[in-house]
């Protein structure tokens, strides 16, 4: 198998939007720093202040209406490699988590929500507690990665995570994580720190809406599921007696699993036993 279908295989697998996230962030961070040279070779005297101008989110009123896109760019962005590491470590390790849990496509969706809420909150409160928030801006995916590691511990508090070897809950793994990069030392990145807030605040209302069996913002989420593609075959007659078998089978799975998602509406994902559990993750992504 050629490398191009491994990736292929990769990013359409359960963790396929997670891969695309990585990408996304690492491509963006890229093409940040080669425009920051371009525009130093060409003589610019402040390249990474224009680049900064127009992707990373400013609190100013006045600036953030003539740079309304960067709400939602300024989630990709990143300048520092350490910056970019970071967070890209923290999406790897515990999206992944969220991926078993709840499924690829929303966790896209959360990520973008999560950092969309995390850059209003930014902007709210800048604008109420300093003078000039025009002097300041923000950037990075932290927003977003907090809201899915929240997220995932608000649907599964009992989850065990095995970090460094040691055996913990994932509501402590995410306490601790948001207590040390959110809440320690405010007048450290502050504004940074703030869309931490933000972002956590959307996925403990996510994850908790979701633990209870309600489908919150179901309809966004979808828009994150890939689509096949519709290929036009000719059949021979043994071929559709085999999609008559597959389709009897599909039908079956589907049928089984809206019966174990109307069992988490009434009672809850915890309602469910070990068989269902791990049925609903093998085959939550088909449909």
């Amino acid at each position: 198998m050629s490398i191009t279908r491994d990736i292929q295989n990769a990013l359409r697998g359960n963790n396929g939007a997670l891969f695309r996230l990585l990408i996304i962030n690492v491509v963006v961070w890229l093409l940040v720093n080669i425009l920051v040279n371009v525009f130093s070779m060409q003589g610019e005297p402040f390249p990474e202040r224009i680049v900064k101008e127009y992707s990373t989110l400013p609190a100013g009123l006045e600036n953030l209406l003539y740079h309304f896109w960067t709400i939602f760019t300024y989630m990709f962005v990143h300048f520092s490699f350490m910056h970019l590491l970071g967070n890209m470590l923290w999406l790897y390790f515990l999206g992944r988590v969220f991926c078993d849990l709840l499924g690829s496509a929303r966790m896209t969706g959360v990520y973008i929500i999560g950092g969309l809420c995390g850059g209003l909150v930014f902007v709210v409160i800048e604008n109420l507690i300093t003078d000039h928030p025009e002097m300041y801006s923000l950037e990075g995916a932290s927003a977003g990665v907090m809201a899915i590691v929240i997220a995932a511990a608000a649907f599964r508090p009992d989850y065990m995570m095995f970090p460094f070897g040691f055996a913990m809950k994932l509501k402590w793994l995410a306490l601790i994580s948001f207590v040390l990069t959110s809440i320690i030392d405010l007048n450290a990145n502050t504004g940074g720190k703030i869309a931490h807030i933000g972002g956590a605040l959307f996925g403990f209302i996510y994850g908790t809406q979701m633990r209870h069996g309600k489908k919150f913002m179901e309809g966004f989420m979808n828009l994150f599921r890939l689509k096949k593609n519709n290929l036009r075959v000719e059949y021979s007659r043994a071929q559709k007696t085999d999609d008559h078998a597959y389709n009897a089978k599909k039908l079956s799975i589907r049928k089984q699993v809206d019966e174990i998602l109307d069992k988490i509406s009434r009672s809850g994902y915890d309602s469910l036993n070990k068989e269902e559990k791990d049925f609903l993750q093998k085959n939550h992504d088909k449909f």
